[in-house]
Formats: C-alpha cells, sequence, structure tokens
C-alpha cells in the first residue's frame, strides 16, 4: 500500500527542479554544455568547385589568383546578384553632385560608405570621374576594404567576393592584410587560407596540387560552401561570439555595431564573460537573446526572393496571400542580394529598402505576453519594443571622437561610454528620441549619440574635412608635438602633452591650432561638431531583465529626460548639431554641467506621459472640473438637507 509514497518521493526532486528553475535559477549557457564529439564533415549537397582565375582558367593548371567570381559564374548569375546586392555597391548607385546628399555634408556624394564620410576612420571615397580616380579608389580599397566584399565601384580591382560569405572558415583576416598591401588580386585566394589549398609565398600564392582532385576540383565539403553564418556577418557589422570560451572584448574601430552601439550578438550570458562589469554575477541574460534563441542574422536579414522566406503579401491587393513564388532552380541561379532591412539612424543606403524587414511584431504576438502591462496598445503605438528589451549596453560604446587634436600615433582622440580609468565597465542606458518611421509615425527608440569634433576648410571645390595629412604636418615636427601646441595645451607643465590634453577649450588654444594649420596650407580652417545617432536594435534582452517598472517613465524624473552625456570635453565656441539624414528628433536642451560635460536634457514633445508630462491647459481645465464637480456634489447634498428638514416640518 506504501508504493505510491516511494513513487512521490522518487518525483519530489524533479518537481523542485524545475521549480527553482521557474523561480530565476536559469540553466547554463548552452555554449558552455558539455561540447558534442566532433564527427566528420557533413557531405554537402553542392557539386565539387572548380577554382578558376580571371581568364576562366583552373589555378591548378595556370598557378595565378583565384576569382571567386569566374569560379561561382555558370552556376550562378554572378553578374545579376552583383546589380542586386547593396553589400557590393556602397551607396555608389545612388549617388549624388556634392552636397547634394541627405547627410547635409557639402562634400558628402551618396548616403552609403561610397560616398559618405566615415568620422571614425576620416575617409572618403573618391568621387568617380575625378583625376586619378583609379589611384585613389585604389588607396580607398586598402583602408576600407575590411568592410567591403568587392566588386561594385571597386570593381576594375577587387571582384566580388563570394568566399567571403559562402565559406563556414574564410580567413577574413588575411583577406584584409593583403588588401592592406594593394595586392587585390590575391585577395579571394587570402580568403581560403584556412582551406589549406594554397600557402603564402611572398607576394603570391601556391597552389598545393595534392589537395585537389585528379580533375582539378575541389569537394564542396572541403571549402566548407553553405548559406551565409552570423561570423561572416561579424567581419563588418559587429561582434559576433559563439565560442565556448569566456568572452573577452577589446575596443576595435572595425566593429562597427559594438564601437557604436555597446552591444554584442552572442547566445553566452554576460555572467560568464570574462568582461570586467558592473553588477556581472546579477546579469544572468544574454548578450542577445535571439542569439541564444538559434536566431541567425539571415532569419530576420534574409534574400527577398527566398522560397522560405519571402513575403506573405505584396501581391494583388484582393488577396491576402499569393503563393506564387520563384522555383528553387531560379533562385539558386539568382539568389537576390538586396537583402531585407530595417530602418535605423545610421544604415542610410539602400533606403528603398527600409522596412522590408519583419520587426518584432512579425514574430511576436505582443498582446498575448503583455496582458501585465496597462494600456499596451498604447504603449505600442509610442514607442519601438527595444525601447524596453534594450534597456542597457554592457560592452564599451564610443561616446566621442575628437579630431581637432591628434594622439600621438596621429589619431583621434576617442572617449568611451561609461568605462572608469582601470578598464571596469559600468554599462550605460541608450537614451530614448523619437524617431521616423517608415509609416510616417514616430516612435520612441533607444539611441547612442556618438559627438565628432573635426577641422573644416573652404578649398576650390567646396567646405571639406582638412586633410589628415594636413592635420600631422601641422601638429608634428618628426614625430613630436610642435612647441607651441606644447606651451598652449600642456596644463600640468611636464613637457609632455597627454591625451588628456589634447582639448581646445579655450580661444587661446583655438588660435594656436588655427595658425598651425593655416601655415600647413588650410583654408581658413573652422571646427565643427556633428551628432550621429546609432540606433540600437540588437542586444536584445528577454523579459525578466527588460524595462518593467512604470516608474522607469511615468514619474517626474522619469527615464524619458533623464539627461545624456555627449562629451566630456567641448572646443571652443563650438555647438555641435545633428546629422541631416539621421532620421531622427533631438528633443530637448544643450548644456555644459558642472565638469564642464556638454550634456542633453531631452524632453517629451507631442506625446503626454502620465505622471512625467506637465499641461498648464490640461491641469486648469482638470482642476476646473474637479471643482465643478466638488460643488456640484456639495449643492445637491445641501439641498438634499434641505428639502428633508422642510419635509419633517409638513409633517402633522
Amino acid at each position: 500500500m506504501r508504493w505510491w509514497l516511494v513513487a512521490l518521493c522518487s518525483l519530489t526532486p524533479l518537481v523542485v527542479s524545475a521549480s527553482e528553475t521557474e523561480a530565476g535559477f536559469p540553466p547554463p549557457s548552452a555554449e558552455l554544455l558539455q561540447p558534442r564529439p566532433r564527427t566528420p564533415a557533413q557531405p554537402s549537397l553542392h557539386p565539387p568547385i572548380t577554382l578558376r582565375d580571371s581568364k576562366g582558367v583552373a589555378v591548378v593548371k595556370s598557378g595565378e589568383a583565384a576569382s571567386a567570381e569566374r569560379t561561382c559564374d555558370g552556376c550562378h548569375d554572378v553578374r545579376w546578384i552583383e546589380a542586386h546586392s547593396y553589400h557590393t555597391k556602397l551607396g555608389a548607385d545612388e549617388s549624388t553632385a556634392r552636397g547634394r546628399s541627405p547627410s547635409g555634408r557639402a562634400w558628402d556624394f551618396s548616403p552609403g560608405l561610397f560616398g559618405r564620410w566615415d568620422p571614425m576612420s576620416y575617409d572618403l571615397a573618391p568621387m568617380p570621374g575625378e583625376a586619378k580616380f583609379v589611384d585613389h579608389i585604389a588607396e580607398w580599397e586598402k583602408q576600407q576594404g575590411w568592410r567591403h566584399v568587392g566588386g561594385g565601384p571597386a570593381a576594375a580591382l577587387v571582384d566580388g567576393n563570394c568566399f567571403l560569405c559562402h565559406l563556414r572558415n574564410a580567413d577574413n583576416q588575411t583577406r584584409v592584410g593583403w588588401l592592406g598591401r594593394g595586392l587585390f588580386a590575391w585577395a579571394d585566394t587570402a580568403t581560403l587560407a584556412s582551406t589549406g589549398l594554397a600557402t603564402e609565398n611572398g607576394e603570391r600564392w601556391q597552389w598545393r596540387k595534392e589537395r585537389f582532385e585528379p580533375d582539378g576540383s575541389v569537394p564542396a565539403a572541403t571549402l566548407g560552401l553553405g548559406r551565409p553564418t552570423d561570423r561572416a556577418c561579424g567581419f563588418c557589422h559587429g561582434v559576433v561570439y559563439q565560442q565556448p570560451e569566456p568572452m573577452l572584448l577589446a575596443t576595435d574601430p572595425h566593429q562597427r555595431m559594438t564601437e557604436t552601439q555597446g552591444v554584442v550578438f552572442s547566445p553566452q550570458r554576460i555572467s560568464d564573460s570574462a568582461m570586467n562589469v558592473a553588477g556581472k554575477d546579477t546579469l544572468s541574460l544574454p548578450w542577445d537573446v535571439h542569439a541564444e534563441r538559434l536566431v541567425s542574422c539571415a532569419s530576420c536579414h534574409f534574400s527577398p526572393n527566398h522560397p522560405a522566406y519571402s513575403y506573405g503579401t505584396g501581391g494583388p491587393g484582393h488577396l491576402r496571400f499569393d503563393a506564387r513564388r520563384v522555383e528553387i532552380t531560379e533562385y539558386l541561379r539568382r539568389p537576390d542580394h538586396q537583402f531585407a532591412k530595417g530602418q535605423s539612424t545610421q544604415a542610410t543606403v539602400a533606403s528603398p529598402l527600409d522596412g522590408s524587414m519583419r520587426r518584432c511584431e512579425g514574430c511576436h504576438d505582443a498582446p498575448k505576453v503583455h496582458l501585465w502591462l496597462p494600456r499596451a496598445e498604447r504603449h505600442f503605438s509610442a514607442m519601438l519594443c527595444e525601447s524596453c528589451h534594450v534597456s542597457a549596453a554592457y560592452a564599451p560604446a564610443r561616446q566621442e571622437t575628437d579630431w581637432t587634436m591628434l594622439t600621438a600615433a596621429h589619431e583621434a582622440r576617442v572617449v568611451y561610454r561609461e568605462i572608469r580609468d582601470d578598464r571596469f565597465i559600468l554599462g550605460f542606458r541608450p537614451v530614448l528620441l523619437p524617431r521616423q518611421q517608415p509609416d510616417g509615425t514616430r516612435k520612441l527608440a533607444p539611441n547612442n549619440l556618438v559627438t565628432t569634433w573635426f577641422w573644416t576648410e573652404k578649398s576650390s571645390e567646396g567646405t571639406r574635412p582638412v586633410p589628415l595629412e594636413t592635420l600631422v604636418r601641422a601638429f608634428f615636427t618628426n614625430d613630436t608635438y610642435r612647441p607651441e601646441l606644447v606651451r598652449a595645451l600642456d596644463r600640468d607643465n611636464d613637457g609632455r602633452l597627454q591625451d588628456s590634453e589634447l582639448v581646445l577649450d579655450t580661444a587661446v588654444k583655438v588660435t594656436v591650432a588655427s595658425d598651425l594649420l593655416i601655415a600647413a596650407g588650410a583654408q581658413s580652417p573652422t571646427i565643427t561638431g556633428e551628432i550621429q545617432p546609432y540606433g540600437m536594435h540588437h542586444g536584445v534582452s528577454t523579459g525578466r531583465f527588460a524595462t518593467r517598472e512604470c516608474s522607469a517613465c511615468h514619474t517626474h524624473d522619469s527615464r524619458l529626460s533623464e539627461p545624456f552625456v555627449l562629451a566630456s570635453s567641448v572646443p571652443f565656441g563650438v555647438t555641435p548639431r545633428l546629422v541631416g539624414d539621421a532620421n531622427l528628433v533631438l528633443q530637448g536642451e544643450l548644456a555644459r554641467d558642472a565638469l564642464g560635460r556638454l550634456v542633453l536634457h531631452p524632453t517629451v514633445a507631442n506625446l503626454h506621459v502620465f505622471g512625467h508630462s506637465r499641461s498648464y491647459a490640461i491641469d486648469i481645465t482638470g482642476l476646473v472640473l474637479l471643482i465643478s464637480v466638488m460643488a456640484g456634489a456639495a449643492t445637491h447634498a445641501l439641498l438634499r438637507v434641505r428639502s428633508t428638514r422642510r419635509r419633517r416640518k409638513e409633517q402633522p
């Protein structure tokens, strides 16, 4: 009769374990569990590949550099693919006259990387048709090739590199090194370094013929061919970490998404990383919940004509679903590389594709999981999901870039947000500002604002940033600061300039630097300040770590009006302006605080937030109505009392 007690006791640990898990004890990160035993490479459905050179000859015969375009062409329509890829063109197909670009800069001629000045690297692509364009584009490719897949405006120098995204173990670091040396023809071959098919030999690569099949082909499994991985996206866009070892980051301007937003695409929990983050022991959330849930970059940024991801709408208006789709054979021949994209404040290239990506509500049924939220639909109409689900960033994020004075390494002075001198990361909360949506509405969205200070001059070609070589020539003599600068900027009188002293915060300092620039050939140099917002749509946290307290916004000291530091120091007499194509409303007041920092005090305009917003008209109207109601109730009560007394007197 007691057998059921034994069974119940045996089940008790399972019940307790489940309840503990639900009570806040999450299982360890997936990548830290016992790894699966290594297995041989899985067979690929892709046929063997014959690597070909630029003339279409097999490389095992010619010994020349491999060309990804000639290798893939035939089975795939490479020319059509390049024509339908904003990753190869980078805005070159959207070029305008100088000064007509949406950014508002007088020297920009495109909304993309090719033609839009990059304030972090100080590079501007040459305009097609200019003198010595080929020489200038070669120099630009050396500097910016790390974020260009090839082809497009640089097609005469570098082929479109299909290997870079479609090889599982593409060697991007080696590729970038060969581009930096100007050995463009061998860039595709350098991408294959990890396959062992070729070895480096001076300024060329030597093919290892024993690694090829007798007919000169290579098995697809050897190359690791397949759909683009998250790792490939991370080459240009930001840190993608999927290793079991605890993650340790270093600031890297090449990792733009991480550098500008402080977010990482990784399933690893922040508490499991090797980062010095404040309160790390309590941060058991992953760096990005989508990475933890096995959602890849291509799951959201998919090819529009992919049969599995193609849109359910977009056909005739009388159809809720259009069953007509591209056949798989046609897709494999011509896969559209105009990847679906959202609308952000910084990715301004290919604007006709803005909003083509499914947003949060395209996958999640938000009303069902926000039953606890009062007036949920009102919140959804006023703010993006990221406003609560990207409540903080815990990786180093840039705050300002100062080119008005150069460091000893001839680089800009860079300040990161909320990092102590001992490299301890405090993390920061993004500022919530209204952003223009594709449908014309405005919603609050989280942003990091990066301020840039730099010199401009008026040349024969119009206003432009003072060339970097002019800055070096003006401020340095044999790699040492000019004596005039040391006398003007050396606050501690030690005869040397520290990075913290490279600030032109007085009229005298600005005059000294301006005179040196004029002597070096700059024409009417002037300091300019810009604010570039970076919308934060990655680094999404789970609901448990999202902003859930009503008091975060609906109080006097609301997060919506929380001061946000733009710069730790300000050049004398300069006020920064918002970049013209930011697609953002910079609401609030810019002011200096007691520490001399430039701070934005945001305000909420055209949006009434209960408990935070004040409207004197509404307050007065409400007060009048309240007094009227109270007066009406009191009058009614007095009349009732009077009527009762009268009836009593009239009774016999």
